[in-house]
C-alpha cells in the first residue's frame, strides 16, 4: 500500500480523538475562588474540571449580565454526525480513492473546519456582547 493512501487513512482515524479529548477549554481564576474554575467543551457536551465549575461560571455571567451556559447547542448534535461522516468518507477514499478524491476531501474537509470555527466565533461572539442592560454589574462606555 501507498504511504499516500495511508496517510489518507490514518489522517481520519486520528479525528476520533474528537469524541475523547475537549476541543476547547477555559479557566477562570479568582481571588474568591482558591481552586480556578474550568470549563471543557466536548464535541458533544460541556463538562466542568471541577465538581460545580459550570454553575459558578454562571453565576459570575449573571453579575455581568452575560446568558447561562446551555445545557446542550443544536452543535453536539450536529458535529459528532459531520466527524463521523468524514471519518468513514476518508477511510474509504485512502483505501480506494486517488489523489483528487484526497484533494477533494482535504478541500471539503477545510471549508467544514472554516465553517465550525466562524460559528464558535458567532456564538461566542454572541454570548460575549449581548449582555442583559439591567445586570448587577452594569459595563457602559462613557463615550
Amino acid at each position: 500500500m501507498k504511504k499516500s493512501k495511508i496517510l489518507m487513512i490514518l489522517g481520519p482515524l486520528l479525528m476520533l480523538g474528537l469524541f475523547i479529548f475537549p476541543l476547547w477549554n477555559i479557566t477562570l481564576e479568582a481571588p474568591q475562588y482558591p481552586i480556578p474554575l474550568g470549563l471543557n467543551m466536548h464535541i458533544n457536551k460541556f463538562s466542568d474540571v471541577h465538581e460545580f465549575d459550570t454553575k459558578n461560571i454562571n453565576l459570575m455571567n449573571h453579575y455581568v449580565g452575560m446568558k447561562y451556559i446551555p445545557e446542550t447547542i443544536p452543535e453536539f448534535t450536529i458535529f459528532p454526525i459531520v466527524i463521523g461522516i468524514m471519518v468513514v468518507l476518508g477511510v474509504l477514499i485512502g483505501i480506494f480513492g486517488n489523489y483528487k478524491w484526497f484533494l477533494a476531501w482535504f478541500v471539503v474537509m477545510s471549508i467544514l473546519g472554516i465553517a465550525g470555527m466562524y460559528d464558535f466565533y458567532l456564538w461566542e461572539y454572541d454570548y460575549g456582547h449581548n449582555l442583559d442592560p439591567k445586570a448587577i454589574m452594569n459595563f457602559k462606555n462613557p463615550d
